[in-house]
């Protein structure tokens, strides 16, 4: 569970995807999250998510091309 994203912290899952949506592709940000009740903290960088799709399997596909 994401409870924090580049210092805001994350109320719910929809809160994160616009927090993730207004920060620019390319940008590293730092990510807290809570995994077997321990607080860990990593560095992502924002990827495009044009053309993929998440799919109810948790698996990820190409559905567009640019």
């Amino acid at each position: 569970m994401v409870i924090e994203f580049n210092g805001t912290p994350i109320e719910n899952r929809d809160h994160l995807i616009r927090v993730v949506g207004f920060t620019a592709v390319g940008t590293e940000a730092t990510l807290k999250y809570l995994r077997k009740r321990i607080e860990r903290k990593t560095t992502i960088t924002v990827g495009d998510r044009f053309g993929y799709l998440i799919t109810d399997s948790g698996t990820q596909r190409e559905t567009l091309t640019k």
